[in-house]
């Protein structure tokens, strides 16, 4: 069987139009930012590349079915191909790293009690950490407004937080409908990057309250996690962009009806888009139950959350922040403070990112257990 005829009876619109579709599949905005184009040569190589490994993982699975059949649909509706090939819910180099940090982690724990005997404390800072939190996610994200640009949170403070008498009673269903103030009245620049740091801000402050409400608890939900997003990238570019984007049109915080990929690695192969509903249905049971099971230590166990939703890349766009969004949650939830990475490079964390989800994750855990413990020591002796 051709990889097209594979391809076109995989996804139904005819072998040629699919092919291209799965080889040239769209980039996400987040990812191109900070990118040039590829030289052509560059790009045939990788193409090339890019069809051998996606005919390597889905062809063996499908040449015996019968494109249309109910077995090929459900096959390729399930998700299991992808998930098979590349394990996300594979703990063996997690379990192995938290071996090695050990020692860091069990001195974190000692703060995690420091801060658990002053409640009031870890709230006002948990509180005080959220602009810097939400900043950082930004940067990431090639957002070039500075630290100081998060001032722009005193700007929320008094157009936005004053209006409510509690803003932790806020349910998420409200969030993405709520009256925001303009970019222009908080900032003089850029107003799709001054949304973005709005947004952030303000979905950092709700699940912080969120969070601190519900210890213990696993976690924000798929369609808690679809409303966080979906605010998220209200009056960005990529809102507007959604409107003129290629293919079918997808509301904000809802999953892709594409194939996707990223500039920063095209060889990096995220479910398809028919796979997506599936694997990130079974990534929130996986998290449930893995969460229960308490075989991770909590920093780790975030940074797992982090990469495996990264992984799953179920939206058109905001996957990076909403991964990190959920990886905050979970530490809050669990007593400890969301991790602020202190000046570091985009291109460093994509590559933290993606050895971790190549199955190497020590540096990203070693560098997360490093700032949580910086952090936790500097604010308990000030």
């Amino acid at each position: 069987m051709s990889l097209s005829v594979f391809v076109g009876g995989l996804f139904s619109n005819g072998p040629e139009q699919m092919l291209r579709d799965y080889l040239f599949a769209p980039a996400t905005k987040a990812a191109v930012r900070g990118f040039s184009a590829a030289p052509r040569q560059l790009k045939t190589r990788t193409t090339s590349q890019r069809l051998k490994l996606l005919q390597s993982i889905y062809e063996p699975a499908f040449s015996h079915l019968r494109p249309g059949s109910p077995e090929y649909e459900g096959l390729a509706n399930s998700g299991k191909v992808w998930e098979d090939h590349f394990k996300p819910r594979d703990l063996g180099p997690w379990l192995e790293t938290q071996k090695k940090l050990k020692s860091k982690l069990e001195s974190v724990d000692k703060f995690k009690i420091f801060f658990g005997e002053r409640p009031q404390l870890r709230i006002s800072v948990t509180h005080s950490l959220v602009p810097e939190w939400a900043h950082q996610s930004v940067a990431i994200e090639a957002n070039p407004l500075s630290l100081g640009d998060a001032l722009i949170s005193e700007g929320l403070e008094s157009q936005f937080f004053s209006r409510y008498e509690d803003f932790g009673t806020i349910r998420t269903q409200a969030l993405p409908d709520l009256d925001l103030p303009p970019a222009r009245d908080l900032s003089s620049q850029s107003p799709s990057k001054v949304a973005e740091l709005r947004n952030h801000i303000i979905v950092s402050r709700h699940v912080s309250d969120s969070a601190l409400a519900n210890p213990g608890t696993a976690g924000i939900s798929l369609d808690e996690i679809k409303l966080l997003t979906r605010t998220l990238l209200r009056g960005t570019d990529s809102e507007e962009a959604a409107k003129y984007s290629w293919g079918p049109r997808v509301p904000l915080g809802e999953f892709r009806a594409l194939p996707i990929s990223v500039r920063s690695n095209p060889l990096r192969v995220f479910p398809y888009h028919q796979e997506v509903p599936a694997c990130t249905k079974r990534f929130f049971e996986w998290r449930d139950k893995t969460h229960a099971m308490g075989q991770l230590h909590p920093l780790i166990f975030a940074a797992k959350l982090c990469v495996y939703f990264a992984s799953d890349h179920p939206f058109p766009d905001g996957n990076g922040r909403a991964s990190r969004v959920m990886m905050a949650d979970y530490l809050i939830r669990q007593g400890f403070l969301p991790v602020v990475f202190q000046d570091l490079e985009r291109m460093d964390y994509l590559g933290m990112i993606s050895e971790a989800q190549d199955g190497e994750p020590e540096g990203l855990c070693a560098y997360v257990t490093q700032t949580a413990l910086d952090m936790m020591f500097t604010i308990s002796v000030r």
